[in-house]
């Protein structure tokens, strides 16, 4: 092999190295596009809010619980029903963390959900307004007041 030849492989190959030394991997990272990648964080894993309280709409009332933790703007979690049923939250937090718009779904077990709502967060206090569609039809004027744990 030639020793210009030679040359452009071995350049080839530190070529691919350095380039492969760059690409995400699973667990923590330090590049500072991460985030915004979704390709993880540095740091111990963000907190998951628990919130208890009451809800009420066309289909009744009960307790309702919901956890979830803040990802940037975004929210993701879950909630649950005392009565039965559950699912997973979505949404998005304003930065200063007054408003929230979310998105109550479950697909699995025998009623499908989804509620879209608009809320407030008050210190511990969220309070919101929700519709949608479950298993029996339309779910309309809901509302629930909770609590942060």
């Amino acid at each position: 092999m030639a020793t210009g030849t030679r040359t452009n492989v071995a350049a080839l190959l530190m070529g691919a190295l350095a380039f492969w030394g760059c690409a995400p991997l699973a667990g923590k990272t330090v590049d500072p596009l991460a985030p915004a990648l979704g390709l993880g964080r540095v740091g111990p894993p963000a907190a998951r809010d628990q919130w208890v309280g009451q809800y009420e709409d066309s289909r009744g009332s009960g307790e309702l619980e919901v956890q979830f933790q803040r990802v940037g703007s975004r929210i993701e979690g879950s909630w649950q029903l005392r009565t039965g049923g559950d699912g997973t939250l979505t949404g998005t937090q304003a930065e200063d963390g007054s408003t929230v718009q979310f998105q109550f779904a479950s697909q699995g077990g025998t009623c499908p959900v989804l509620l879209d709502g608009k809320g407030e967060i008050s210190g511990t206090t969220w309070t919101a307004t929700y519709s949608g569609r479950d298993c029996q039809g339309p779910v309309a004027n809901g509302r629930f007041s909770l609590t942060k744990r």
